[in-house]
């Protein structure tokens, strides 16, 4: 039953106020025919809208029966009071049971009031269906227990492979009444699933599934979309395979097949292969996930993810995506480095034919193309030869075998692809191998992996019948090495796979630096390239205006140059590969000159600091810097005897403020330096400016003009803030002050802070400040001392207190008018007297023999005549006693007594105490010093040092040689095979050489009956040997440098000298030692112990004639 009011309110006629009312009736329902009361209601409250309320009525009588509303309250008469009800409407409720099939029914009960007419919102979280999963399968642990049979189970799972088998099996919702489970194929969907669970780090410390599914498919849509969403939290596509659906996961896998030149169909006109690379704009480097985030409310988040290196490259390229049923961001976060990583590594697509015979392999299986064209060099063909009693086959074209181990792919009995290394070739169409696989016939087909050329691999999309007895082939490339970049971070630079040039990387960030090198000058230049390229060279050209003055090509990203004259130079660096093909020149303009004085030093002064920017208008010379040196006065400067340091500017922070100061400033490089350039600063003194005085760590007072607002007049007094702190307020409501404790009789402020300071209460305008961090104290106004004395400014600092001044005059009498005399002070000396501040005049004649003097001491007011003054010497032959002796120049005796000897400035920079401590800032001593303890700090010994004693130390910095040595392993004390990396680490601020002494490394056995005849090895004569072989590997930051297998009684020694340039980052050696057999027997071979040495970079004391 719902019923309600029209209005419900009490209005008092004579002020107008509006006021709660109540209205009161009944509900009845007449039973046996009688009226039985279901409720007596009461609505009390306030409205001007209409408002209802609903009640429930069970046990209702049988049908027909009455119900009614009976008002208990009378009918209002005047306007004054509203509460006319009504009866809005009844409905009846019949409860019975529906059946919800195949569907999960939640049912909840909502209070109205507190929802009103709003229908709430309900989220749930679910589970999901229950699927068809493989028999021999725990969901909860992700486990396979046994060989699967092929049947299944129901379960419970979030395996993306299985939800897939649902849709596609299933009659109801799915295409079950389309496809058979025999249209499907379930073991591919086994494999796949299995790859899903295999758990990957989530990327916060933990483990999780590679791959989960947890999606709601709330609509119908086309069953293609669908497969297509589902398939891409899989990393596959679904294909037809000739018999059923089967599935195209990129995942890595073995390859099945190799396609050259001799196996495909060549057209009449092009190419046996066609390449069709992606579009600049599909080279995605920023992908924006969006996935359903659990730590999120289980709303959509965005997950970013960027390849930082291509976006400063190419700018942004971005991918939007929606990860379709996942609820990890670790899943979203390598779904987008999946996309970045296809994106920008896997580019090509090809496409050829191949008749009956070549097709070997079937949609989604893949393939290894050795094409001669587009790799520039003979890299696959067919076999017309294997001669049967040798390892030795014959091809058909004439290869180039680099440097290192290069392998041959051929076909073995079963079909499979085998990789057999090449032992040697003793003609250019000879190959002889270790070992001849079985079942190679002749025409086999054949491919070369070579050392330089990485294989190009690609997995196969389709097959299409042209029903001329050939098939064309689609496929894209595949990288397999995407998936440690996607599951596990890991950083990938593609080989090349062409010896052709159109993929040179650049010269980046060419750099020059020159230092001192005897009588000339040496450059060093060093560079960058955005990727490693194998083979990779750089060819240098240094010229001096027209004439080449050096020619070089070097392998490492850094040369120098020695022997350099004064002069102007262009350097240009360019790229080349292995084919001597060159990529894109970078030229870069120095000159080495003679330095020249600065044009004019930019002069910036503060209160405490002084800052000085040379600046020379003409083309500096390479590696141009200045000296700085400071002098109290313009000779101090000159001399240049207070060295301040070498940079392009300087920031001169030991300064006081309205101070004058002298400097020197003078040019220099590596050829020399330039005469000085002198200027003066003046240091400001603006006690206004805050900031440069005491720092930034005091805010504006804007909110204490809040706080002035909030104050009522006549209040207590005391307004408490938080319970934290007191804020004082005058009759007047003017804030007074703030206090920490204002407990008890005593108010007791305790002030904690980096900055204090006190403000006019009225114009908030500071008037004093401290910074407990530098230790300043500002003061804006005057200091008046407990004797009377005030300092205001500059010139009461500087002058002091005794300060002795003469001035010659015509008469030499002093003034009578004492502000005459003040005036007459400051015009003569610049600044105003100080206490004790003697001022002498006197006149002198023709001779210069001075004919009258007279003095006055300044007492703080005025001039006034001394009770003693000496303007001279005085010599005492017994003791002089007083309170305070100042002495203008000098104060000389054999002895002094004194409790405490401190000198002028604040803080003293000299002092000595009756204990005998003695402090100095600065302290020049031309004798010895004899001490039997003590600490220094910040020592520098210029010339040598003998120590007699023991010397430790914890870290040493200088010229010293460090040196490291390791043993290679030995297997059954009969050969030697393993690695030993050594790394040095870049800790020092100098270049350094790494030296390897001689590494002999051995094979045992007996080689000399090796025969070779007519190109062919014959097997040893009668009664010879067979030999071991000894191989050895040495790498350089990852860039081979050596690389000898010596075989038979063989010896073979490896020894280097490297440099290494001090910033450029560790240098890591790497040896790798492996030995072999010719009969596959234990070989015999032997290495000597690895040593290896790092020395400074030095030519002094070494010439070479």
């Amino acid at each position: 039953m719902t019923f309600g009011v029209y209005a419900l309110e009490q209005t008092n006629p004579k002020k107008g106020d509006r006021t709660e009312t109540s209205v009161q009736f009944l509900l009845q329902v007449k039973r046996n025919g009688a009226w039985s009361t279901e409720y007596n209601v009461t609505l009390n409250g306030k409205t001007t809208s209409e408002t209802t309320k609903s009640l429930v009525i069970k046990n209702l009588p049988p049908r027909p029966f009455d119900v009614r509303m009976l008002r208990l309250t009378d009918d209002s008469t005047t306007d004054t009071v509203q509460n006319r009800t009504f009866w809005a409407s009844y409905t009846e409720i019949i409860d019975s049971r529906q059946r919800y099939p195949n569907s999960a029914v939640v049912g909840m009960t909502f209070d109205s009031s507190q929802y009103g007419s709003q229908v709430p919102r309900r989220n749930f979280l679910i589970k999901g269906r229950i699927v068809q999963v493989p028999s021999n399968y725990d969901p909860a642990t992700r486990k396979y227990d046994g060989v699967w049979d092929g049947t299944f189970k129901p379960a419970w799972t979030d395996n993306p492979a299985w939800v897939l088998w649902d849709i596609l099996t299933h009659p109801r919702y799915g295409m079950g009444r389309q496809l058979g489970v025999d249209d499907v194929d379930k073991w591919m969907l086994y494999a796949m699933a299995q790859y899903a669970d295999s758990p990957v780090a989530d990327g916060q410390g933990g483990t999780e599934p590679r791959m989960t599914f947890n999606g709601w498919l709330s609509e119908q849509r086309r069953v293609y979309d669908v497969l297509t969403d589902i398939c891409s939290t899989l990393r596959c596509m679904p294909v037809y395979n000739g018999r059923r659906m089967t599935f195209v996961q990129d995942r890595p896998a073995d390859k099945v097949w190799t396609y050259t030149n001799g196996n495909v169909v060549r057209p009449v006109s092009g190419d046996c292969f066609t390449y069709t690379f992606s579009p600049k704009k599909s080279r995605y480097n920023v992908a924006q996930v969006r996935f359903t985030d659990p730590a999120n409310g289980w709303k959509t988040s965005t997950e970013y993810v960027s390849d930082d290196a291509a976006v400063a490259r190419d700018g942004e390229v971005v991918a939007k995506v929606e990860a379709f049923g996942c609820t990890s961001r670790g899943q979203a976060r390598r779904l987008g480095k999946y996309i970045l990583a296809t994106a920008q590594l896997e580019r090509q697509t090809v496409a050829f034919s191949v008749a009956a015979e070549g097709l070997r392999h079937i949609p989604g299986d893949i393939f290894q193309i050795e094409d001669n064209d587009y790799a520039g060099a003979s890299v696959g063909g067919r076999l017309l030869q294997v001669l049967p009693d040798d390892k030795m086959v014959v091809l058909d074209r004439s290869v180039e075998l680099p440097g290192g181990e290069s392998f041959l792919c051929l076909t073995g009995a079963d079909g499979s692809q085998v990789r057999v290394s090449i032992f040697s070739q003793p003609q250019p169409d000879r190959l002889v191998l270790d070992k001849r696989p079985e079942g190679v016939v002749e025409g086999d087909i054949w491919g070369l992996v070579l050392p330089n050329l990485a294989p190009r691999l690609f997995r196969c999309v389709s097959i299409k019948d042209k029903g001329d007895g050939t098939y064309d082939i689609s496929a894209v490339q595949h990288v397999p090495e995407k998936e440690s970049i996607v599951d596990n971070g890991a950083t990938y630079a593609p080989a090349p796979d062409t010896r052709y040039g159109g993929d040179l990387p650049p010269v980046e960030h060419l750099v020059l630096e020159a230092v001192p090198d005897s009588d000339a000058i040496q450059v060093r230049a060093h560079w960058s390239v955005p990727r490693v390229v194998c083979g990779l060279r750089f060819s240098l050209k240094l010229c001096r205006g027209e004439r080449v003055v050096s020619n070089a090509t070097t392998e490492d990203t850094a040369y120098r140059f020695g022997g350099l004259v004064p002069g102007h130079y262009t350097l240009t660096v360019c790229p080349v590969n292995q084919a001597g093909q060159r990529g894109a020149p970078v030229d870069t303009v120095f000159s080495i000159e003679l330095p020249a004085i600065p044009d004019r030093v930019d002069v910036t002064p503060g209160n405490f600091s002084v800052m000085l920017h040379p600046v020379s208008l003409k083309v500096t010379s390479l590696g141009t810097q200045y000296e700085f040196y400071k002098g109290k006065d313009e000779a101090e400067a000159t001399a240049m005897t207070r060295y301040l340091g070498r940079a392009t500017y300087l920031n001169d922070a030991d300064c006081k403020p309205d101070t004058d100061y002298w400097y020197a400033v003078r040019t220099v490089n590596v050829t020399g330096k330039s005469p000085p350039l002198i200027v003066k600063a003046h240091t400001t003194l603006d006690p206004d400016d805050i900031l440069d005085l005491v720092g930034d760590g005091i805010g504006d007072l804007d909110w204490v003009k809040d706080l002035k607002k909030q104050v009522k007049n006549n209040t207590a007094g005391i307004v408490l803030l938080n319970d934290k702190a007191a804020l004082v307020v005058n009759k007047d409501g003017r804030i007074s002050g703030i206090t920490v404790d204002s407990s008890g009789k005593k108010s007791v402020v305790d002030i904690l802070a980096d900055y204090f300071c006190v403000s006019d209460p009225d114009t908030l305008e500071r008037r004093f400040y401290y910074d407990a961090d530098r230790r300043i104290l500002v003061l804006q106004g005057e200091l008046q001392l407990l004797d009377g004395t005030t300092i205001s400014g500059a010139d009461d600092v500087k002058n002091g207190s005794g300060g002795v001044f003469r001035l010659q005059t015509k008469d030499g009498i002093f003034p009578t008018d004492g502000n005459a005399a003040t005036s007459l002070f400051k015009s003569s000396f610049g600044l105003s007297p100080g206490k004790d501040t003697v001022f002498t005049v006197y006149a002198i004649d023709a001779v210069g023999k001075i004919t009258h003097v007279e003095s006055r001491m300044y007492d703080g007011s005025g001039w006034i005549v001394p009770k003693l003054l000496v303007d001279g010497d005085i010599i005492a032959m017994g003791t002089i006693k007083g309170d305070r002796i100042v002495a203008g120049a000098e104060l000389s005796a054999p002895v002094i007594h004194a409790g405490t000897i401190t000198s002028s400035g604040n803080p003293p920079a000299f002092s000595l105490t009756p204990d005998g401590k003695l402090t100095a800032k600065n302290a020049d001593i031309s004798g010895n010093i004899n001490a039997i303890g003590g600490h220094f700090s910040h020592v520098t010994i210029d010339n040598s040092c003998d120590i007699q004693g023991t010397l430790r130390a914890e870290h040493i910095v200088g010229d010293i040689v460090k040196a490291a040595g390791g043993t290679f392993p030995v297997i059954r004390n009969d050969y030697v095979s393993g690695t030993l990396t050594v790394t040095i680490n870049d800790d020092q601020s100098f270049d350094r050489q790494i030296i390897v002494p001689p590494l002999v490394f051995a094979a045992g056995g007996d080689a000399q009956n090796m025969q070779v005849a007519s190109g062919q090895i014959t097997s040893p004569t009668k009664g010879a040997s067979s030999f071991s072989r000894c191989h050895l590997r040495v790498t350089h930051n990852g860039q081979e440098i050596y690389n000898v297998t010596v075989t038979g009684n063989g010896v073979g020694v490896f020894s280097t000298v490297l440099d290494m340039p001090s910033g450029r980052g560790d240098a890591v050696l790497q040896f790798t030692v492996e030995s072999s057999h010719s009969n596959g027997y234990t070989p015999f071979t032997s290495i000597s112990n690895l040593i290896v040495m790092a020395v400074r970079k030095v030519a002094a004391g070494i010439s070479i004639r």
